[in-house]
């Protein structure tokens, strides 16, 4: 399997990305294509797990990513948390 034939989509932010797929076997090949590339990419689990990130997925497709912890940090830091 190459690159362009995985369905598995990579969102990169800064010096890491996050995959997304409908599958983990799809996941997985998409890691290992990437390191056969000579890539130094893990797998770190899911998002949530490691950097905070929260992702839903809805029906129409769309994806919503938050960080709720980060964002209360951020409002306690600057004294507008409830």
């Amino acid at each position: 399997m190459n690159a362009s034939s995985t369905k598995a989509q990579l969102f990169s932010l800064c010096t890491f990305g996050i995959f997304l797929g409908t599958t983990d076997s799809e996941l997985t090949q998409s890691v290992k294509t990437l390191q056969q590339m000579g890539l130094d990419t893990e797998d770190k689990g899911h998002p949530s797990d490691y950097v905070g990130v929260n992702i839903k997925h809805f029906k129409n497709g769309s994806y919503e990513f938050t960080q709720q912890a980060l964002i209360e940090a951020i409002l306690e830091d600057v004294g507008m948390a409830s």
